[in-house]
């Protein structure tokens, strides 16, 4: 199998190596300059987890078939194809499922990258923050508002996510619809101390895009009070 990169659409999010590190490589600034390079069939498993993983779709699968002569690579060492050898039309962009979404909201939570989370959603998705405050926002429409939304939130808030642990995902009878629930563990910069709280989310996708996203969280004001209480105790002891 061969993989192309279109390094001209690539933004440097580094999902592709983060989730199928034997076969992607990225540079410093989390850039794939690959190019075209064939894939031995132990990894066409892999090839096509990174490829999914791409938001912006800069990965496509080239004869997607096995092939006898294909050689098992060394960790992340590729041979690049002769620019010789003409491209073909069977180039395929793969989609990521539900599941494979769930992996990668989870990457862009622990990197702290909420452009890349928002561009996961459709161009008219949803986002329903279900425990927000009344005054809070608590439906966002739109995939440049859920995304600028994030960004904001994110530069706003005195939380800083450092671990996520116990991930369970739930299926469902409906294909487009998958269950997860998580433990989040961080620090809280106004007051010192630290968070560790329970998010449930409920996913519906298409295309390989969050259509919505029901997210079931405590109020941020909740996790600063209690690390607050937290960093007292620490000080008294």
């Amino acid at each position: 199998m061969r993989v192309r990169v279109d390094q001209g659409r690539c933004l440097g999010h580094g999902l592709c190596e983060a989730l199928a590190g034997d076969v992607y490589e990225v540079t410093d600034m989390g850039f794939n300059e690959m190019g075209e390079f064939e894939v031995a069939d132990a990894l066409r498993a892999a090839a096509r987890k990174g490829a999914s993983a791409c938001p912006e779709r800069a990965i496509a699968l080239l004869d997607d078939q096995p092939s006898p002569t294909a050689r098992q690579p060394e960790t992340k060492e590729h041979r690049l194809m002769s620019e010789s050898v003409p491209a073909t039309d069977t180039a395929t962009t793969t989609v990521a499922t539900p599941r494979e979404l769930v992996d990668q909201i989870i990457q862009y939570m622990l990197d702290i990258d909420m452009a890349g989370f928002g561009n996961l959603w459709a161009e008219d998705g949803d986002l329903d923050l279900l425990f927000a405050p009344k005054e809070a926002v608590r439906h966002l429409r739109g995939r440049d508002t859920i995304r600028d939304y994030l960004i904001k939130g994110q530069a706003a808030t005195p939380l800083k996510l450092e671990k996520i642990d116990s991930l369970v995902v739930h299926e469902t009878a409906d294909p487009e619809v998958i269950v997860f629930e998580f433990e989040g563990f961080g620090s809280v910069s106004t007051t010192g101390g630290t968070y560790r709280t329970t998010y449930i989310d409920v996913l519906r996708a298409r295309d390989g895009r969050i259509v919505n996203l029901r997210h079931f969280a405590e109020p941020t004001a909740w996790l600063i009070a209690a690390s607050q209480t937290e960093a007292e105790a620490g000080d008294q002891r």
